[in-house]
């Protein structure tokens, strides 16, 4: 019960904060509270993720340093199951060479969540792992790499921004 009281209190404190108000407006938020969601608000009738709320006042904290717009290719550790790579791709369409590395079994959970979401651009594990060299297609289609730790040694790409926001302070 108190963890219902809680999650009650969060979705009153973000649906009157004039701060998500914001974001609402300036971002997209599309389908962020499938698959469970529990940690959610209902503002205008439409329902958010905490989570991806969170995600995108950081976003816009980053932005005042890092154009997202020019950015088109994207290397995040410690991705979880897959939020901000959805939320970066639903706002930013430039962005489309992912590399998303989590430690065993995030990164099953994270590339099931994007394979729902972006179904054939998500190569996975199973497909990279007797692969000598990791390297994007010389195109502009989208392209997310799910791999495990060990695999970061075989990437030969280039990449205008990496993303850690909070994995390292699970890590021993």
């Amino acid at each position: 019960s108190h963890a219902n009281d809680q999650l009650r209190s969060l979705s009153i404190l973000y649906k009157n904060s004039p701060l998500v108000k914001k974001l609402i407006k300036k971002y997209k938020f599309e389908n962020t509270v499938n698959y469970g969601c529990c940690q959610k608000f209902s503002l205008g009738g439409i329902e958010y993720s905490n989570l991806y709320l969170e995600i995108a006042n950081r976003i816009d904290n980053i932005s005042k340093f890092q154009d997202f717009k020019s950015v088109n290719s994207f290397f995040e550790i410690g991705g979880g199951f897959g939020a901000n790579v959805d939320f970066l791709l639903t706002n930013f369409p430039n962005i489309k060479k992912i590399v998303y590395l989590d430690a065993v079994p995030n990164i099953y959970v994270g590339t099931m969540y994007l394979k729902e979401k972006y179904s054939n651009s998500v190569i996975d594990y199973l497909q990279t792992k007797e692969l000598k060299t990791l390297q994007f297609s010389n195109n502009n289609n989208l392209e997310i790499f799910c791999i495990a730790p060990w695999q970061i040694e075989k990437l030969n790409i280039k990449i205008d921004h990496f993303h850690n926001a909070a994995s390292f302070v699970e890590m021993p």
